[in-house]
Order: C-alpha cells, then structure tokens, then sequence
C-alpha cells in the first residue's frame, strides 16, 4: 500500500496467537496479547484466532478498507476543522465521506454489544493456577494432596489477562477479544473480520 508501509512496519502483532500444549495454553505474562497496535493485521484479516462457527471469516486482503482506501487516505486526509487528517494521524470524515455517503461510521452494529458478552464469558472461565519456581519457570499448583489442581476465575479481569493455564479455545477467545479490543477502531476497520472472530469466540465458550 506503498506510502501506508510505514504504518504498518509498527501497527501489528507482537506476537503470534496462542498455542496448544495438551490441548492447554498456559498464561504466563499479564502483558499477553497482540501488542497495542494490531491494525494492520486486522485490515488484512489475518492473525486473528479463526476458530469455527456460525459466521464465515472473509477471505484475506478483502476488507474494503484494505482494497478501496489506505491508513494515509483516511488518517492523513483533508482536515475537517483543524484537529483531525494531515498530520494528526486522526481520522478525518472527509475521507469518509467519499464513500459513505451517510457519514463517517463510529463502531460496527452489534458489535459492542458482543464484545461485552465476550469479556463476561472470559472473566468466569476456569484455569489451573500456575506460579514461578526457583529457576523462574512457571509451573501449575495442586492442593496439598499433590493431585487436585487450585483453580483459577477468569482469563481476562477488566481487560487485562490473568496468568493461568487454560483450555486452548478458551485462550483463542481470549486472544480474539484482545485483538478486537486493541485495534481500537470499534470494528470499523474490517467489520465482517472482527464480528466474525467475536460471535464464533462466544459460541466456541458459551
């Protein structure tokens, strides 16, 4: 997307989703996530935690945001009234407005509101508690029987992950939900992406 390169080179992932030992991911950072800036990449439609269900995920490089605008064309356009495009970097409804005709779009319908069913879902599921030992390695906490595991609530609180062992679709939710949640654009950047990825994560832990 030539000049939105520069963009991109920082606006994505930090790492990469969670994965599967025994069917477990075990949560060891409260940092976990897709970075703070994973815009690129939900521009693109990848990265996300596809797991399946009921809504189908669009093909990659898709979105019309990717194939019919740009980050410069919507965050560097012409200003509206001096505080947003040019080099605010805020988006400005000028460029907006060259295709919809209605205004600027603030969110994606419904998708706040499954968002807000997400986080609940993920503050009540269940993980293992883990703790560091002496070689700063972390590993998973019985009872004093040494067999029955201590259990943990949530793998999201307020939106900050907990540390924890958890189901690996529990962590895929998890990750889906942070990624939505950080690319900050309330869906807009890639509407069918981000709800797709948000109503399958319900079904999946539901």
């Amino acid at each position: 997307m030539g000049a939105s390169n520069a963009c991109i080179s920082c606006h994505q992932p930090r790492r990469g989703g969670p994965e599967a030992t025994d069917g477990k991911y075990m949560q060891t950072s409260s940092h976990w996530g897709p970075h703070h800036g994973p815009q690129a990449t939900m521009l693109e439609g990848i990265q996300g935690a596809e797991v399946v269900g009921t809504v189908s995920y669009p093909a990659a490089g898709t979105a019309e945001h990717t194939t019919g605008a740009s980050c410069i064309s919507c965050h560097m356009g012409e200003t509206t009234d001096g505080t947003d495009g040019g080099h605010t970097f805020a988006p400005t409804a000028n460029s907006c407005l060259t295709c919809h005709d209605s205004g600027a779009p603030e969110s994606v319908d419904g998708l706040a509101v499954a968002m807000e069913t997400l986080k609940g879902l993920l503050a009540q599921v269940e993980g293992q508690k883990i703790e560091e030992d002496e070689n700063e390695e972390y590993q998973l906490v019985f009872e004093d029987d040494g067999t029955t595991p201590v259990m943990v609530t949530g793998i999201i609180i307020d939106n900050e992950p907990q540390l924890g062992s958890f189901d690996i679709d529990v962590a895929k939710a998890a990750w889906n939900y942070l990624f939505v949640l950080e690319d900050s654009s309330n869906g807009v950047h890639n509407p069918k992406y981000s709800m797709a990825l948000i109503q399958n994560s319900i079904e999946l832990i539901d």
